[in-house]
């Protein structure tokens, strides 16, 4: 971007003197662009968003909601770090991703923290155990080829869609049903010790 004036001309009218200034723009367009890319992406996992999952929901006719929160993995920061951590949550990603992928209208998405939601459009709650128990071999698999990575499970909570339902209604009753898989988990736990 350049701004500049004629100081002088010479008598036949002709630019003699220019002034002005130039100024490098190249990162204000990379800002410009990484806000409309990280609009819907999140940064870290690069999965979709809560806001497209929010903006998706508003096309898709009918389907299942899984609602994934990693199972004690504030314990995970606190141990080895936010960096390992961060590895996690990417390992996790892109475990959903790749199974996503062999779907047709299957979409993951990163909510908040350790919290992920995959849409399945057109498909039922038998469809939730298939993806979880595929989720679970690939994330052990990856853990297992990996050292540097953590085997982190996680619980799923999972509910119905149909088109024209409240969204807020739709992602609560998923986060319900997980936490619910939670305490049973955390149950069976005790009792074992």
């Amino acid at each position: 971007l350049s701004s500049s004036k004629i100081d002088k001309r010479n008598d036949d009218g002709t630019p003699l003197h220019f002034g002005g200034i130039v100024l490098d723009i190249s990162e204000r367009i990379q800002s410009e662009k990484d806000k409309i890319e990280f609009a819907y992406r999140d940064e870290l996992t690069r999965l979709s968003n809560n806001r497209k999952l929010f903006k998706d929901l508003r096309t898709y006719d009918s389907g299942i909601g899984m609602f994934f929160d990693l199972d004690n993995f504030k314990k995970v920061n606190d141990k080895y770090g936010h960096l390992v951590g961060d590895k996690v949550l990417k390992m996790y990603a892109e475990c959903l991703k790749e199974i996503s992928d062999k779907y047709t209208g299957v979409e993951p998405y990163r909510l908040y923290g350790d919290e992920f939601f995959v849409f399945a459009e057109q498909r039922g709650l038998d469809f939730a155990s298939i993806f979880q128990h595929e989720l679970e071999l690939l994330t052990k698999t990856r853990a297992n080829t990996d050292k540097r990575l953590l085997f982190v499970e996680a619980s799923m909570g999972v509910s119905d869609y149909k088109k024209g339902a409240d969204v807020d209604d739709f992602i609560k009753e998923a986060d319900y049903s997980m936490y619910k898989t939670k305490i049973v988990k955390k149950d069976k736990q005790k009792k074992r010790l």
